[in-house]
């Protein structure tokens, strides 16, 4: 398996397809394989990069505290090592926020920014009700079957849910073994309530896709809202009925807004001033 020596710690990564990278960074203890279905969507078109944050997964789970800044250069670090200069920053949930200071620490490396299912986070985001968020939390201290069940109307709609609940058991029972340790879950919470990035969401100068599912009651919507308010020029798609696992339950519909903007965003870098 491929690692790389970034900012202290070794990150597990992989690598899938050719052409202008696309750089993928899942939410709150997550790894790469959520990405697993999207990936063969998106090779036709890009250098796809996908990695475990620290924290999560294969990648190494140090004591924290973790913040927005390091997981940032956590990200920055790995596209040095592969030798990108620039990429799209796609991220999802925690994820998002990541890429959010991606782009504050190193505009420069950002060809355009994919806010999924995310917030600006501080005091003007707006909050999930506390009995969601005490579910995630304590799901992470439950068995692999316990997680799942609490879980499930978390991040798919009921009807997405009981029409795919085979598939979906079937995975976590495979990536069960990647769950993230104590000391990753607590490092990577301490991160997110560490994150605001409000008051400088208009000093965003890349083209900026805001992805959100209409029914997310983790994230809730009004946070993909406010995002594509302050961010200039920003875009927001949102899916019908879809929750905070939008991009697994509104697949093709996801992929294809991806890619469309991507090539947008390719075509007007390249046209003639």
């Amino acid at each position: 398996m491929p690692y790389a020596d970034v900012n202290g710690i070794k990150l597990y990564y992989e690598e899938h397809g050719s052409g202008t990278p696309l750089l993928l960074i899942m939410g709150f203890t997550a790894n790469a394989t959520a990405w697993e279905s999207l990936i063969p969507y998106l090779t036709g078109r890009h250098r796809v990069i996908a990695f475990d944050n620290r924290g999560s997964g294969r990648s190494e789970q140090p004591e924290g505290p973790y913040t927005m800044a390091q997981l940032a250069d956590d990200a920055l670090g790995l596209l040095d090592v592969l030798g990108v200069d620039r990429a799209h920053v796609h991220g999802v949930s925690m994820g998002g926020m990541i890429a959010q200071h991606v782009y504050l620490r190193h505009s420069e490396r950002v060809l355009s920014l994919i806010l999924g299912c995310t917030t600006p986070g501080g005091p003007n985001s707006v909050q999930a009700a506390p009995e969601v968020v005490q579910t995630l939390l304590t799901s992470t201290q439950m068995t692999p079957e316990q997680a799942f069940e609490a879980n499930l109307p978390i991040l798919y709609s009921d009807n997405f849910a009981a029409t795919h609940r085979q598939l979906l058991w079937e995975r976590t029972q495979q990536y069960a073994h990647l769950r993230a340790t104590p000391q990753g879950v607590q490092g990577q919470m301490q991160a997110i309530l560490g994150h605001d990035t409000y008051d400088r969401l208009p000093e965003f100068r890349v083209p900026t896709l805001v992805l959100h599912g209409d029914d997310d009651q983790l994230v809730p919507t009004a946070n993909g809202r406010i995002l594509a308010e302050r961010i200039p020029r920003a875009r927001l798609i949102l899916y019908p009925g879809a929750r905070h696992g939008y991009f697994g339950e509104c697949l093709a519909d996801v992929a294809r807004d991806i890619l469309n903007f991507t090539a947008e965003v390719e075509t007007r870098s390249s046209a003639p001033a």
